[in-house]
């Protein structure tokens, strides 16, 4: 094991209790130590006794070559041993950088933005094929944009996260570091005492600062979501964006791909083998309902709007604007988003772009391997129009679906008013129902793998067209 550590690369330092006087150079394991350092071209820095009956006990060994340590003098004991104080020459770590790819938005001048995207083929001469006209959309911004806000190198120091650091530790700490100067050069107790003083008082600030921070922090919280975010920063627990060991991203990539769509593929074709085997087919014929949904109706630029507002702020790295951006010139942008709406509504179609969407694997508990593929799950960030098209979609089913009451009577996933709380009272209701009639219950909980990804789309079709 020490040959192992000694081949290594780095500065080496061991440390600890070996158990033995070292100050016998007759002992048998004395000699073998010795052997062991001069073979390795290390050296032993204790040289007085350690322990409170004399013996050498404790060492201290380095690289002869490394200069590592400057001398080991011992100081009062903790216990039956003595405490050795080691001047270690290592250079503080610099603090991490992290590169990214960025534009400066606040610093545009959108009134000259604005004006170079209205002469622009997006507004002078607007395509009338759908996909056309969303590349021309995207294409226009990107150029105009690439012109007023470049993207950017920059570097960033990644510091620890100290929101609750205020002016008066920082004071506080100037003083600290004045008063331990003054004790290093002079080594009197006077100036001992007052580096201490100043050294308690930063302590304490922090502790003060924290408090109230934390108070405040969580005294302000409007949800339950919000206080979970704080205790996890309070309490260390950062979001996880670990992966896999590799070398390039493209490697990793391919490799995430290769693996979410084989594991698709093999929950489908199981499915679809048991389907035969159990001679499981179409759903079995219902009654034709009365109403009929033909086709979806254009929206108005004010229902546009309204959407766009009640979206969520969150931008994709495929938007050619971040989101926040596009709500303060909702009033400039509504025109080709409504034109654009439109065409995919009433042409039945949403382009391939559309459909193309930033993927992320995360892992589903902080505490899995991430070496273990099977422990990541895959997220998809569309487009923001890619999800302002759901929405309007969304929101015309739904409603033709709430008039003619085709909703089951016990869903409440992706239901105004329904939620996990609904399905839970339901279930608490009917538990309760039982036990007041003296039935037994049973409940069974199913999980199913990827869900969505393995819908039978024939399947679906041929339930939606029953409705």
């Amino acid at each position: 094991m020490l040959e192992d550590q000694v081949l290594s690369s780095g500065r080496l330092l061991i440390v600890g209790d070996f158990n033995f006087p070292m100050q016998d150079v007759a002992h048998p394991d004395v000699i073998r130590m010795q052997d062991l350092l001069d073979t390795f071209a290390l050296k032993q820095h204790v040289t007085e006794a350690t322990h409170i009956n004399g013996g050498l006990l404790d060492l201290v060994m380095s690289r002869e070559c490394d200069e590592l340590i400057s001398g080991s003098p011992l100081q009062s004991p903790f216990s039956d041993h003595n405490a050795i104080l080691s001047e270690l020459h290592i250079r503080k770590p610099p603090l991490p950088r992290n590169i990214t790819f960025s534009r400066n938005w606040k610093r545009i001048n959108m009134d000259t933005l604005l004006m170079d995207l209205e002469k622009s083929p997006l507004f002078v001469s607007p395509s009338t094929e759908i996909t056309a006209f969303l590349t021309q959309l995207n294409d226009c911004i990107n150029n105009v944009v690439d012109k007023h806000a470049p993207i950017r190198k920059k570097c960033t120091v990644i510091r620890p996260y100290t929101p609750w650091f205020n002016g008066d530790i920082a004071n506080a700490k100037k003083e600290k570091r004045k008063a331990e100067s003054t004790w290093r050069r002079t080594r009197s107790e006077v100036s001992r005492q007052i580096f201490c003083e100043k050294k308690n008082k930063v302590v304490h600030l922090i502790k003060k600062a924290k408090i109230e921070y934390y108070n405040n922090s969580l005294t302000e919280c409007s949800d339950q979501k919000q206080i979970f975010q704080i205790l996890n920063k309070l309490l260390h627990k950062a979001h996880c964006s670990a992966l896999p060991t590799h070398t390039l991203k493209e490697e990793i990539s391919s490799v995430f791909r290769a693996f979410f769509d084989t594991k698709i593929q093999t929950l489908r074709t199981d499915i679809d083998k048991r389907g035969i085997e159990q001679n499981i087919g179409a759903p079995q014929s219902k009654p034709q309902v009365q109403c009929k949904f033909t086709k979806f109706t254009p929206l108005t630029m004010a229902e546009v709007k309204k959407l766009v507002i009640a979206s969520p702020t969150k931008s994709c790295s495929l938007d050619p604007l971040p989101t926040w951006l596009l709500k303060e010139h909702i009033d400039f942008f509504l025109p080709p988003i409504t034109t654009l709406v439109n065409m995919s509504l009433t042409m039945g179609i949403v382009p391939q772009d559309m459909k193309v969407a930033h993927v992320s694997p995360l892992l589903k508990k902080s505490t899995l391997d991430c070496e273990k593929l099977k422990n990541y799950r895959p997220v998809s960030n569309l487009s923001f129009l890619s999800k302002l098209i759901e929405r309007a979609v969304d929101k015309q089913l739904s409603k033709y679906m709430d008039e003619n009451e085709l909703h089951a009577a016990t869903q409440s996933a992706y239901r105004p008013n329904h939620s996990t709380e609904t399905c839970l009272l339901k279930i608490n209701n009917d538990l309760l129902q039982a036990m007041d009639r003296k039935n037994a219950t049973m409940l069974v909980l199913l999980d199913l793998s990827a869900a969505f990804d393995t819908i039978d789309h024939d399947l679906l079709l041929k339930e939606i067209n029953q409705h």
